[in-house]
């Protein structure tokens, strides 16, 4: 349900709305743990129609949300490092991260998380078999 709908529904704006949100989200956030994260699935989603791509790390054992940031490029792994370490994971530690072949995101994985093994989804494999490359 979009923002907008909720906030008619008790009748108020949607900046209230939001200001709720983000305090819920960043207050759950913060009591997150991700000690036993041993892999992450990483790949990119766009917000809205056009080039606004949001990068999204998710724990593949515990299929939950780790991460989310905005951008496809190698400091969005730094950042996700950076995170991993906040919530009492070493991200030197990684075991494995699965994502597609993006050239930035193998450059960051490889930056920060250097022990982590790489395996590449399925679905652009594939893709790049049927073009024969």
């Amino acid at each position: 349900m979009a923002v907008s709908q909720v906030a008619q529904l008790p009748g108020v704006s949607d900046r209230r709305v939001w200001r709720t949100l983000d305090h819920y989200v960043d207050q759950a956030h913060a009591q997150e743990d991700f000690s036993t994260v041993t892999s992450a699935g990483l790949d990119e989603t766009a917000s809205r129609r056009g080039h606004n791509d949001i990068s999204l790390f998710h724990d593949l054992d515990a299929q939950r949300v780790l991460y989310a940031w905005e951008g496809r490029k190698t400091r969005v792994v730094a950042q996700f490092a950076d995170a991993l370490e906040a919530h009492g994971a070493c991200a030197g530690n990684s075991c494995a991260v699965c994502m597609d072949m993006s050239a930035s995101y193998q450059a960051g994985v490889c930056e920060h998380l250097p022990w982590a093994a790489i395996t590449f989804d399925e679905f652009h494999v594939i893709q790049l078999v049927n073009k024969g490359g």
